[in-house]
Parts: C-alpha cells; structure tokens; sequence
C-alpha cells in the first residue's frame, strides 16, 4: 500500500515531468524517481518507430555522461525485451550479453559491467515502449522494485505521448522529416562509405541532385589532401564511439569552387546495421555569420514549440488519465492529477499571452508624452491584486519622479512585469519585499531602481536573463524580462540588475524625461 511519502513522491514526479519540455529532461526526472528504490546506473526511454518492430532510444540518463546512450535505433524482433511491449510485462535479464555483439557499434555497450537489466512497458496510446534500467548491482531487482519502477512507467506512459501517441508513425515521421530536411546544415547518412540518405541543404552545398548523390562515394566531395582526414576521423570513430569526431576538411563545392566544411560524424544503427551520421557546416566566413542568425532563430522556434507543446501534452494526457481512473482512483490523488491540469493549462496561457505581448512590441501606434507614475502604479497594483494578496508582498515608492516621457501602455509593462518578477522569484517562507524608487538621472533619463529582497540573479546570467524564454527557478514562461528590455531599449535606455545589499536583487532601468525639463 502506497505511504504517505510515496504519494509524495509520485506528486512531485508528475509536477516535474509536466515541466520537462525535452526527452533528455525527462530521462533526468524518471531516474531521480527510480533511485528512490532502485540501484542504477543507466535510465533509457525506448519508443516505437515509423516501421512496426523499429524502435528507438529517445533519451537516456547515466551516472557516467559517456554511458549515455541515445538517438540509435533498433529492431525487436527476436531481442530479449520483445515480452516488454509484445505482452505488455516486465522483464528481468541477468548477465544480459551485448545486443548487437557482431556490430562495430556493440562497443557501446561493452566494458560497463552490467549484471542485471529492468525492462517495463510504457503503455503509449495503441502502442508500447520501455523504460530500461542498467544495473552493475550484484542481486536483481526485488518485487518491491520492480512494482516501483511500473508506477513510474504509468506517469512516463502519460508524458511521453508528446513524442509517441496514438499518431505516433506519423508524428515521428514527419518529426525526423522536418528535423533532417529543414536542417540548414547538410545531413548524409553513410552506410560502406556511401551516401544512402542527403538533406536539400548537402546538396544545394555540393551543387548536386538526389539522383546524382544516391550511392555516391561521399570521399568523392572531398579534396584529395583531405581524403586521408577523413578515414582517420572514421577509422577514431570506429574504435570509439562515444567520441564524436570533428575535422575541418576541403570539399569540392558548386562549380568546382573550394569549401572549407566543418564535419561532425556520429555512429548509428540504422535499421539493423551500422552508419554514419555525417554533419557537415560550411566553415567560411560569411557562411558562419549567417549560419549564427539563422540558428537563433531556429532556437527561438524550437524552444517555444517545447515550451507550448509541454503543458498541451500534460492538459491532454492527464486529462484522459484522470478519465480512464475516474471512480477506481484515491480521490486525494485525482485532485492532484486536476491541480497539474490547471497548471499545466494556466502555463501554456501564459506562454501565448507573453509571446502576444512580445510581439506586440513596436506596434504601438500612440504617441509619446508625459506618463504619471503615481496613478500607473495604483493600476499595476490593481491588476496584480490576487498575487500580491496571495504571497503577502508588501510595495513601497521611495522619490520616484512624478512623470516619464513614453506610452502609457509600455511604461506600465514595465514596472508589472518587473514587480511580478520579484514576488515568483520570492525566497521560499520569505514575504516579498519591493521597492520603487527614484536614483536620480544621467544623460536626460530617470534612473528607476525595483528592488527586491528575492532570490537574485547569479553573477553569470545578469546578461543572458534578459534574453527571450530564459526562465529562473521560480518558473513563468521567460518572457518578461524581454519585453522590459526591449521597451526600455525601444525608448534609447538601457537596464541592468544587481545584487542588494542584503541580498535580493536590484533592476535599474533608465527612461526619459520630459522633453521640457
């Protein structure tokens, strides 16, 4: 019978699995959950393929960063762990032999010492996967184990499903389509030294058509005093996998002019046999600039997508959990389950509302003119009523001056989001504590101080937290913090954070006076 400290426990795997927004971070939450009766030393999410009997490592978590192992796929039929997901029940094997002992790439697996492995399904819409757990632990697993490690493959069923439900062929399909063909990079997969697989982007850099590059020699593309590179980056990556070579290589680009290529290489298993992952950047100059903005804005899309495609997938997933267990569940614990729901969804509205406020930036049509604080402040204290009223913060203004030059609309962003900033960022059984004070003017702006007696910022982040989607500890969407920068800029200021003087942090910002004065 589950305690009062397993429920505990099982509360606090949903609430940081509903937060995780990638594989990897999941991976990290599941093994910080089996340790709590397991002894491991190697976690991996396993998940169907396109192809029925294919699969994949989505993710995995080691004591030992080189003995994660991920992203590699693999045929079932015929492998010990077929049980797992063709009956559904979980699998113990002892001394487990390497699973692909005649592949180059089985040295992944050697040299670990692995005694014993745990396999139990993860229930995925129509289809299973497997949560697997590497032990070098003398005795197996006991009931008491295993039963845990079921329970946490229940609430890994759930968070998963955003990257393999019932859709799944398809959705993962069109995920690898998307990621490989969209990569701005060229891609080519090698089998024998042989190019099976090119993304648009290998082409066009190489000048070539799918026809002309299927089967081609990929040596071929290469400068003849950078062939013999090559085959020593290839020959290190065949005695050690984990070590994912790059090497700066000629090529033969479009209308025969010289490339300098960046490759990085990495061994897969490719439907049942071994491959190479080429990735290859080219390496100039302006290439690398260009490459650096397209990136960033890569990063923008991708992390907002995770961030939005996380508390959708809570939302729809514990709402059918909640469904499938309505009247057999402890009620304590549905109601927990509904608490994750309205989190979950209260996160993906925040997130469209601050990325709607970011956007709207800029846009603003009113003009400038003299903006009163006092009364903007009692508004922002009116609107924040409910978390001011919840976290028992107290505010305070201290000479603040009685106008700035700006948009009504914008300067109240400002001292919201800054204020909001303080009370989520609270430290934990410490009432907020804010001030708003004036600290005089430099060059035909007001310095604006918001203080607070908080968490604060670490001295390597002062720069980045201003950045877009980078969140601290006390969650929100990473939103805020941008826009103040980008209004307080808009207008020709700037703002910086420092510590308090009793801890806390300090955010000044600096925005302009009245044209008159």
């Amino acid at each position: 019978m589950a305690t009062t400290e397993d429920r505990a426990t099982f509360s606090r795997l949903a609430l940081r699995l509903a937060e995780a927004s990638t594989l990897e971070e999941g991976a990290e939450v599941l093994a910080w959950a089996c340790a709590e009766r397991i002894e491991f030393y190697r976690l991996s999410i396993v998940l169907p393929l396109t192809e029925p009997g294919e699969y994949w490592v989505g993710a995995s978590w080691a004591e030992r960063p080189e003995e994660e192992m991920a992203g590699y796929t693999f045929r079932l039929s015929g492998h010990p762990l077929a049980p797992v997901v063709e009956q559904g029940s979980s699998v113990v094997r002892h001394d487990p032999e390497n699973d692909a002992p005649e592949l180059p790439v089985s040295r992944l697996f050697r040299g670990e010492g692995k005694r014993w492995e745990l396999a139990v399904p993860l229930h995925i819409g129509a289809r299973r996967g497997m949560l697997v757990l590497a032990s070098r632990a003398p005795s197996g697993p006991g009931p008491d184990a295993v039963a845990w490690a079921e329970e946490v493959a229940l609430w890994a069923s759930v968070w998963s499903r955003a990257w393999c439900g019932p859709d799944a062929p398809e959705v993962l399909r069109e995920l690898y389509q998307s990621l490989l063909e969209g990569a701005l990079d060229g891609i080519a997969l090698l089998r024998d030294g042989e190019v099976v697989f090119a993304n648009p982007s290998f082409r066009e850099l190489f000048g070539l058509s799918a026809a002309e590059t299927a089967g081609l020699g990929f040596e071929t593309l290469l400068m003849p005093r950078s062939r013999e590179r090559f085959r020593e980056a290839l020959a290190s990556l065949a005695e050690r996998p984990r070590v994912l070579p790059r090497v700066e290589v000629e090529g033969r680009g479009r209308g025969g002019r010289t490339l300098v290529l960046d490759l990085g290489m990495q061994m897969i298993l490719h439907r049942g046999g071994p491959a190479v992952l080429v990735q290859v950047h080219n390496a100039t100059p302006r290439a690398r600039r260009e490459q650096e903005t397209r990136e960033r804005v890569d990063q923008l899309l991708r992390v907002l997508g995770h961030d939005m495609r996380t508390p959708l997938t809570a939302v729809l997933g514990y709402a059918q959990l909640v469904s499938e267990r309505l009247g057999k569940e402890d009620p304590k614990r549905l109601r927990e389950m509904l608490a994750i729901l309205r989190r979950s969804a209260d996160g993906l509205r925040n997130l469209v509302e601050g990325m709607l406020e970011y956007s709207s930036l800029g846009r603003e049509s009113s003009p400038l003119g003299p903006v009163a604080l006092e009364p903007l402040f009692r508004a922002v204290e009116a609107e924040m009523a409910d978390p001011i009223e919840r976290s028992g913060a107290r505010i305070r203004y201290h000479q603040v001056p009685p106008r700035v030059w700006g948009r009504p609309a914008e300067v109240s962003r400002v001292f919201r989001n800054l204020i909001e900033n303080a009370i989520r960022y609270a430290r934990p059984g410490v009432a907020p504590r804010v001030e708003v004070r004036g600290e005089g003017e430099e060059n035909g702006f007001h310095v604006l101080c918001v203080a607070d007696n908080g968490r604060g910022v670490a001295p390597a982040d002062r720069e980045r937290v201003f950045d877009l989607f980078v969140k601290g500890p006390g969650g929100g969407c990473g939103v805020g913090l941008a826009v103040v920068h980008r209004i307080v800029t808009g207008y020709g200021g700037r703002i910086w954070v420092e510590d308090g003087p009793e801890g806390g942090s300090r955010f000044y910002v600096t925005l302009p006076r009245l044209p008159e004065e």
